[in-house]
């Protein structure tokens, strides 16, 4: 209609042209490909093996009661936010995979709303989000492991969009949002606190952001996050191992090293794992934006007036990155790894793609980025059909196809019922609470506060895992148990052994020993 006014109409300005791929500047659009991106992995992980992966066994075992905190070197955030679900739902495979995907439906959104706010182009804003699918960490990683890291992944992202809230309208309100943000990020992985700490630390340096800063306000900020994060630090605090040797075990710090040894190996560690956090994405990113970010180089910078610049944002992942490198001369650590990052990297690919739109990328270099996208959306799915497709034969330990139904059944005909479950495996009892759900699970290398009350009239089932280098021992932490949960030493326990064919192979087997003490006594029943 405009063009048809433009020729009837002498004088009359012609009508701006269409930009290509103009639909990914809809929200609607965008939040339709979120949507379908997070259903088509939440149903093939329905659709395949029953078997919980190692992170969501220890969410499944340990979301059996409130508390304050659960283990030193993970907060608790994750796993109080699976209670209400498994109340409701059961302890189950779907109550885990709604947590999974609520929590990445959540970090897309609010990564959605940051780019719409800090790119100009609403086309790029929709790439930049669309983009996380192809970061390993969120394409494929999230999907079968990474609990606290994908809380954490969220918190992250709330974090950033309650920030560009706060630089929009500074408000009593925005402050204290924030602070709960950081609060709740703390509880989701305590690692958090390195943006925690970078972002203000980053304001400062910036003389637009620095008011932020410097404002009484801030109170409400810390008061927030000190209110939602003091309860669970302090359940840490009164532990017995205490912060520093939890700290110690997670970073890797290397006895016998030198100072300058350590230095070295920790600092070719955090740059390994720097590099690798973006991966495919970066790669992916250079091939098609490659001119456009070198054209970007000369391109007119953004008024003084804005306030989160690309400049800011690439001084914030500097300063984070060297809060992490801190701990290496200072806690002597030398493991880093990729997921660890989130606080440090996550922003990148709105930074990268804030800085792109500078250089004002042709309709050529979007639609081949789009395609890229769609192409490692398949190879994801791809692979984790034939990772269930192939078989035991073709993965190592293959603990999410280890036939835990088949070996639960095994043992109702051995004659357990329901009672108390004792496992020496952290990944065993989170998939025996799943299939025997009226039953308490503890593990011994958790707090003993950590579990519900026996029930009193039940049976007490010892498992572990066996193979030919332990056939018919059980372990040391099986035996120091007797103690702690009054099992008398010569109280009559049948001892057997459950095996099971692992799926796709026609060699691998699993096999549990287990005693079982019917009825069960003293704390196992």
């Amino acid at each position: 209609m405009a063009a048809r006014l433009t020729e009837l109409v002498p004088g009359a300005p012609a009508a701006a042209p269409r930009p290509a791929l103009a639909w990914l500047g809809s929200e609607t659009a965008v939040g339709l490909l979120i949507l379908g991106w997070l259903a088509v992995h939440l149903a093939l992980r329905l659709l395949t093996s029953p078997t919980l992966g190692v992170d969501d066994a220890e969410q499944a075992l340990l979301a059996q009661r409130f508390a304050w905190g659960y283990q030193l070197r993970q907060p608790p955030l994750y796993t109080w936010l699976l209670l209400p679900l498994i109340a409701a739902l059961g302890p189950n495979l779907l109550a885990l995979s709604l947590l999974r995907y609520f929590l990445l439906g959540l970090t897309f959104l609010c990564l959605y709303g940051i780019a719409r706010r800090w790119i100009a182009d609403p086309r790029l804003a929709g790439l930049a989000v669309l983009s996380y699918s192809a970061i390993y960490m969120f394409g494929y990683y999230a999907h079968h492991d990474l609990t606290h890291t994908t809380a954490l992944a969220a918190m992250v992202a709330a974090s950033f969009y309650a920030f560009a809230r706060l630089v929009e309208r500074p408000s009593a309100t925005a402050y204290a949002a924030l602070g709960a943000c950081f609060g709740l990020g703390m509880l989701a992985k305590w690692n958090f606190v390195m943006l925690a700490l970078g972002l203000p630390l980053t304001c400062l340096l910036h003389r637009r952001l620095r008011p932020l800063v410097l404002d009484l306000r801030l109170l409400l900020a810390l008061a927030a996050m000190a209110l939602v994060v003091t309860p669970a630090a302090l359940w840490a605090l009164g532990q017995q191992q205490g912060v520093g040797g939890a700290a110690t075990a997670v970073l890797g710090s290397g006895p016998g090293q030198g100072f300058w040894a350590t230095l070295g190996r920790g600092t070719a560690e955090l740059a390994r794992a720097s590099l690798a956090y973006p991966l495919p994405f970066g790669a992916l990113f250079l091939l098609s934006f490659g001119s456009a970010l070198w054209r970007a180089r000369a391109a007119a910078r953004p008024k003084p007036g804005a306030a989160v610049t690309p400049g800011f944002l690439a001084t914030l992942i500097a300063v984070v990155l060297v809060l992490h490198w801190l701990l290496i001369p200072t806690l002597r650590a030398v493991a880093f790894t990729e997921h660890w990052l989130h606080p440090a990297l996550m922003i990148l690919p709105i930074l990268l793609f804030a800085l792109v739109e500078r250089g004002r990328p042709t309709p050529r270099a979007l639609r081949g980025f789009l395609v890229l996208l769609g192409l490692t959306f398949a190879l994801a799915l791809g692979g984790r059909v034939a990772h269930y497709a192939l078989g035991a034969d073709h993965c190592g330990r293959c603990r999410d196809l280890v036939p835990f139904e088949a070996l639960a059944d095994q043992l109702r005909k051995a004659g357990f019922a329901r009672g108390t479950i004792v496992a020496d495996d952290v990944h065993i009892g989170g998939n025996f609470r799943v299939l025997f759900p009226d039953s308490r699970v503890i593990d011994p290398a958790f707090p003993a506060g950590t579990w519900p009350p026996p029930t009193g009239d039940g049976q007490c089932l010892l498992l572990w895992p066996e193979d030919d280098r332990n056939a018919g021992s059980r372990p040391a932490s099986v035996r120091a148990l007797e103690t702690g949960l009054g099992l008398p030493a010569a109280a009559p326990r049948p001892v057997g052994r459950v095996e099971a064919a692992m799926p796709g192979s026609a060699s691998r087997r699993y096999a549990l020993g287990y005693e079982l003490l019917d009825p069960g006594v003293g704390e196992c029943r």
